[in-house]
């Protein structure tokens, strides 16, 4: 018979077997657990209760858990890879962690993140950097890269991360995991004011209802799972985007997980409602539509995406000769027409091709994607093959050209004030955690000659906050672009709809080659800003054997939608693969 002992003792061999290589969990308790495991058996032992009374008073007794270390977990290291923190140690546990614990979670230890949680590879001056267990050259991602790291690595079982740019998702997609973003309310009075609701005079009495609801609202959290017991923890508009959420290696424990960690929030979400996915409208886009600022989608990623696409036509049986493809924009992705006819499909993809030219900042023609024609060629009529075959229908291509500028909505929306004025914390300030000041432009002269306790993209960080900022006329135009961008989706998805995006453009990247494409988390961030629940589902391994990918997103509180759509995935695709030999 196995014992939760033994699968405790498992997991920690197996976590003292792959974390000298990945440098994941940064302080572990282990002994804890394991008296923890022997509680356990001793209360399956006694037999007071029933094992179905038992699964409802603790749905995961006696399974490991590790936590991210911005969280508090009792008797643990609470820094965030700030060396000013190195000596705070939690004497509580976070709200979400509490929760879990008292489901019967059995926490293992803590892992590592960016220094701040503001960075996408996890890497600080206390604990390290941690590497990717199917590649040790390549990066984790972040914030909660470590967390994604000993989940992929098969050390841990479900974990907790935080996600205020894409620091769930893009672990989970380094990683080969799922993580899931909830919905975030849009709270009226935190939300920066756009263009149009700056002109005109408020009267009296609207301001005097403003400030009733913001001293009424103002320690309320806006996510559907709470944020409290983390360091740093938002403030001012920065409340509306910072997400507490699970990173699990199966998609069937996202759903309990959620319903655990969000506790009486579960109410604002719509989980007991059964999905069909035969009636889920579907969209997808390619690419961001070619911004400048981050890099081309990798070729793979597509061929994924697509075979994606193609999978759940098949899945939802609908003919696909039925449908036509819509040509509303020059950037329209290529795909969306019948494909009996092989030469016919590669004329219009060539034609398709060419129309997504976009001009760079030189003024010289380039493509948005990187696209080898012949791999395309051949991934689709595979396809082709596939749908002769069986039945399908239309996963309909859409050019949201507000998407090119996500990384300028979210920078604007982040350094925004609240509408009743609340500024948010600057990032020199939290480097220096009540201590002395942190001038940015000092480090990075200690930094070059190895004399700074801070990172490298910590200290460009406090620089660019200080010095680059954009004119108050383009700030709320961006301001405006992004609640324009969220009607357009809300409308687009409304509540029987599923957006497919890439995670990310390109596949885990060696270490430090974010430095050279830093605003590519802007493929994840943007929903952040638009308050979307969004899951990172993995799709197998790449041709180098890294993870492949794709977000799936969906309307406010339909977080059911894109979690059902996990588990399609997981189904179809595999899900997590066990990197190397397990």
């Amino acid at each position: 018979m196995v014992t939760c002992v033994n699968v405790i003792e498992t997991y920690i061999g197996r976590i003292k077997e792959v974390n000298p290589l990945i440098n994941a969990v940064v302080k572990d308790r282990f002994e804890a657990a394991l008296q923890e495991a022997h509680e356990v058996d001793k209360l399956l032992a006694d037999g007071h209760d029933d094992e179905e009374s038992l699964r409802e008073k603790f749905p995961y007794l006696g399974v490991p858990i590790s936590i991210k270390e911005a969280f508090q977990l009792h008797g643990m290291p609470n820094t965030s890879g700030l060396v000013n923190r190195r000596h705070i140690i939690s004497t509580t546990d976070a709200i979400v962690v509490s929760r879990l614990k008292q489901a019967g979670a059995i926490p293992l230890g803590v892992t590592n993140c960016s220094e701040l949680c503001m960075w996408y590879e996890s890497s600080n001056r206390i604990y390290g950097r941690s590497n990717n267990p199917y590649d040790l050259e390549c990066i984790v991602g972040g914030s909660s890269g470590g967390e994604g790291s000993i989940l992929g690595a098969a050390g841990s079982v479900i974990g907790v991360g935080s996600d205020i740019g894409g620091s769930i998702r893009m672990p989970a997609f380094f990683n080969g995991i799922f993580g899931h973003k909830p919905t975030t309310e849009q709270r009226s009075d935190s939300l920066p004011e756009n263009g149009d609701t700056m002109k005109g005079k408020r009267t009296q009495l609207e301001g005097q209802v403003r400030e009733c609801q913001s001293n009424c609202v103002q320690r309320v959290d806006s996510g559907v799972v709470p944020n409290d017991g983390q360091f740093p923890i938002a403030e001012g508009v920065r409340v509306n985007f910072l997400c507490t959420g699970p990173m699990c290696r199966y998609a069937e424990d996202l759903d309990p997980m959620l319903r655990i960690m969000a506790g009486p929030g579960i109410a604002k979400l719509k989980l007991d409602e059964k999905v069909s996915l035969e009636k889920v409208k579907f969209y997808f886009m390619e690419h961001d539509g070619g911004s400048l600022f981050v890099s081309p989608v990798d070729k793979e990623i597509i061929q994924a995406q697509r075979k994606l696409n193609m999978a759940t036509m098949v899945h939802n049986g609908t003919d696909i000769g039925e449908t036509e493809s819509t040509e509303e924009s020059s950037l329209a992705s290529f795909g969306a027409f019948p494909l009996r006819d092989q030469d016919d499909m590669i004329q219009r993809l060539q034609r398709r091709v060419e129309s997504l030219k976009v001009k760079d900042y030189l003024g010289a023609d380039r493509y948005p994607v990187q696209l080898l024609c012949l791999d395309v060629y051949h991934f689709l009529s595979k396809v082709v093959e596939n749908l002769e075959a069986k039945l399908g229908v239309e996963v309909q291509h859409v050019a949201i050209s507000k998407m090119k500028y996500s990384l300028q909505i979210w920078s604007v929306m982040m350094s925004a004030k609240s509408s009743d004025g609340q500024k948010n914390q600057n990032f020199t300030d939290l480097l220096g955690d009540h201590g002395k000041p942190v001038w940015p432009v000092w480090e990075l002269m200690k930094w070059t000659v190895g004399m700074s306790s801070h990172t490298f993209p910590a200290i460009a960080l406090g620089i660019s906050e200080k010095f680059v900022h954009y004119s108050p006329k383009l700030n709320s135009k961006l301001e405006s672009m992004g609640h324009s961008l969220r009607t357009e989706l809300v409308n687009l998805l409304q509540d029987d709809g599923v957006f497919l995006y890439p995670s990310h453009p390109v596949l885990a990247p060696k270490h430090h080659a974010p430095l050279g494409m830093p605003f590519n988390f802007a493929y994840t961030a943007i929903f952040n800003i638009l308050g979307l629940p969004v899951t990172q589902c993995p799709l197998g391994l790449s041709r180098e054997g890294l993870p492949l990918g794709i977000q799936v997103v969906a309307g406010p509180h339909n977080d059911h939608l894109t979690l059902a759509m996990a588990r399609y995935l997981e189904k179809e695709f595999g899900g997590w693969a066990c990197p190397g030999r397990c």
